[in-house]
């Protein structure tokens, strides 16, 4: 595994890689960088697994950077490492795996590592044109009309449509990362951003509709999502 570790303040950066390499127990390389722009300069040679992106910068920020990594690597798992809790809307938007609160706890970030080192789980649809593997980490939601289910990704591709029942296909996603909010929708709730009077509102800028006699458990179940994550610690 590669490893990029991108904070201009020496001390934080240093104390990153001491931990990462206490968590790891695999074979990996740890590449460090003290600004954005030596990052990108290095990117356009270097493939990474996993990106720790200080978010507050000179020059160039953390987000900034993320944003044109992202349009040649849409793989690479971005970690943005901050002492802020305002700009978790953010990371989302641009696909961002984490968000780690400095300073953090050894053990929050064993429990980040495991879970984006771990294989990558996925998922066979097959329709007319042939059998798609899809990363359940790249569905955002599936949307049901009748018989046929629209299942929709963050890499911007097209949706992968199949004709299956929406409680069929449930049945095969990992609980409780995908949350089942009304008769015709599945959503992944790593994608979710806000929530309004009858929807939530996901990165992509789609809405999912929440069943109304239902709202208030929903929501509930996204907040408990949301506590449980340890990729987050305030």
């Amino acid at each position: 595994m590669k490893i990029a570790v991108c904070d201009d303040e020496t001390i934080l950066r240093k104390n990153l890689v001491k931990d990462l390499k206490t968590c790891l127990s695999s074979d990996f390389v740890i590449t460090e960088y003290n600004s954005a722009l030596s990052l990108l300069k290095d990117y356009k040679i270097q493939d990474y697994d996993l990106l720790f992106l200080d978010i507050i910068m000179d020059k160039l920020n953390g987000f900034e950077a993320a944003k044109k990594i992202r349009e040649i690597d849409t793989v690479v798992k971005i970690v943005f490492c901050t002492s802020s809790v305002d700009y978790i809307t953010e990371s989302y938007l641009i696909d961002a795996n984490a968000y780690l609160i400095k300073p953090y706890k050894i053990e929050v970030l064993k429990s980040l590592l495991d879970k984006l080192t771990k294989n990558e789980e996925t998922l066979l649809l097959e329709n007319g044109k042939g059998l798609n593997k899809v990363s359940l980490s790249k569905i955002i939601y599936i949307e049901s009309e009748g018989r046929k289910l629209s299942v929709h990704l963050s890499d911007d591709a097209e949706p992968i449509e199949i004709y299956s029942k929406l409680s069929d296909l449930e049945l095969k996603l990992p609980q409780p990362k995908f949350l089942r909010t009304h008769q015709s929708y599945i959503v992944n709730q790593d994608y979710i951003t806000a929530v309004d009077s009858n929807s939530f509102i996901l990165t992509n800028g789609d809405s999912v509709l929440i069943r109304t006699k239902e709202k208030p458990q929903i929501v509930d179940k996204w907040f408990s999502y949301l506590a449980q994550k340890d990729l987050v610690t305030l």
